[in-house]
């Protein structure tokens, strides 16, 4: 993971249900993970939360030095 500061804080979400969904459209780099600008991304998650109640979501936070 990469930062353009000293360090920055990310967040990493775990996402997990027993019915199949399918995953937000992402950007991949080579060599770095998968990303989508954060209003897209809760724009997904909010419209399958909201079709699949028994999405479950726990979020990770990560801290990124240089």
């Amino acid at each position: 993971m990469t930062c353009e500061k000293a360090a920055e804080t990310n967040y990493i979400y775990v996402i997990s249900s027993p019915n199949p969904f399918i995953k937000a459209i992402d950007n991949a780099a080579a060599g770095l993970p998968r990303e989508l600008k954060y209003e897209d991304f809760q724009k997904w998650l909010t419209k399958n939360r909201t079709a699949d109640k028994d999405m479950q979501v726990e979020i990770k936070n990560i801290s990124v030095k240089k």
